[in-house]
């Protein structure tokens, strides 16, 4: 508990630093006014959507039988980076929470 609080007080200090920043609204996983392309809710859930699906078949299929692992680490590092990449401007990403 005390590792969240202190990494909370750096990220507000980091946050802080902007000019127009209020707190309050550092992050959010909001739609309309709140989205950071204001996206509407059928395209945001659609995004989210189909790249929880391309990141669980990503995962799925490394974590099949005959498969050799030793690079899937890189494998789902890679991917969730790129599913973060196109998707951070219209959700905020969310494709790892269950």
């Amino acid at each position: 508990m005390t590792g969240a609080i202190a990494a909370a007080a750096v990220l507000c200090l980091m946050a802080s630093g902007k000019t127009d920043w209020v707190r309050g609204r550092f992050t959010t996983i909001g739609y309309g006014d709140r989205c950071p392309g204001k996206y509407n809710c059928t395209s945001r859930f659609a995004t989210e959507l189909v790249l929880t699906f391309l990141f669980l078949l990503i995962v799925g299929g490394i974590h099949m039988e005959r498969r050799d692992r030793r690079f899937a680490g890189i494998s789902v590092g890679f991917a969730l980076t790129v599913i973060h990449l196109v998707s951070i401007p219209a959700t905020n990403t969310s494709v790892n929470r269950c």
